[in-house]
């Protein structure tokens, strides 16, 4: 066997490896195996950091005053401040905590209200379709909560989208100019709202998701939530 086949084989043999042990067991393991995914991020944790090990030991040119080095210098620290944003983010991502049995506890507090808290549910939109649009504006009017109102905003200000809006039974929403993006967007229309939901122009949520982000702040006094499924920002009496 040649050299050069030793040599790819050698390289390539630990990533076949890892591959072919996840393929084999993370199907039967469950996601919300708190186990299991601590040892899949120190797993993969443990890629990057020897990835970045060998890039600063082995890549770099002699340290000189030379445009290799200066090139080299900046390429290996971008790579390592990537490496670092997404060690962050694996950490963040192997905590699991379910606050279902909180959300089922207090479900009688929100349904014992004399009167149903206000939502206003956003959908932000600037150019998405008809088609992805309308299916939205459906799921969104039919979430299982009686005090809500469906708000459509538009930062292209298509006289299609009013009328299909109009034809749903949600409310339109527009405003001269773009800016602030989605941000001033749902600023435009914030105002002494008790709750509001904010959904991407592409989710559906399951029914029953309004009652359960409340019930679930209620429980934990928390500003933002992410449920499954719903991109979304609450805000709690964001404007006074």
């Amino acid at each position: 066997m040649s050299p050069s086949v030793n040599i790819l084989i050698e390289t390539l043999a630990p990533t076949a490896l890892v591959m072919g042990v996840a393929y084999s067991v993370l199907p039967w393991v469950s996601s919300r195996n708190e186990l299991a995914r601590a040892a899949a991020v120190a797993v993969m944790i443990g890629f990057m950091w020897r990835y970045l090990l060998w890039r600063w030991t082995s890549t770099l040119p002699p340290f000189a005053w030379s445009l290799d080095c200066i090139v080299g210098l900046v390429f290996v620290i971008v790579e390592t401040l990537a490496v670092v944003g997404s060690t962050l983010s694996l950490v963040t991502l192997a905590r699991l905590k379910s606050r279902s049995g909180e959300v089922d506890r207090n479900a009688a507090w929100l349904a014992g209200q004399p009167r149903p808290p206000l939502v206003d549910v956003f959908i932000c939109t600037y150019n998405e379709g008809e088609t992805i649009l309308e299916r939205t504006i459906v799921g969104a009017l039919e979430l299982d909560y009686e005090a809500k109102r469906v708000w459509v905003l538009d930062d292209s200000r298509r006289t299609w989208l009013r009328d299909l809006s109009e034809r749903l039974g949600a409310r339109y929403l527009t405003r001269p100019d773009n800016e602030g993006a989605k941000a001033d967007n749902m600023i435009a229309r914030i105002g002494r709202d008790e709750f509001a939901v904010q959904f991407e122009r592409d989710d559906a949520a399951r029914s029953s998701i309004i009652r359960q982000i409340y019930s679930g702040r209620y429980s934990t006094q928390i500003e933002r939530i992410q449920p499954s499924r719903v991109a979304a920002a609450i805000f709690s009496r964001l404007v006074r």
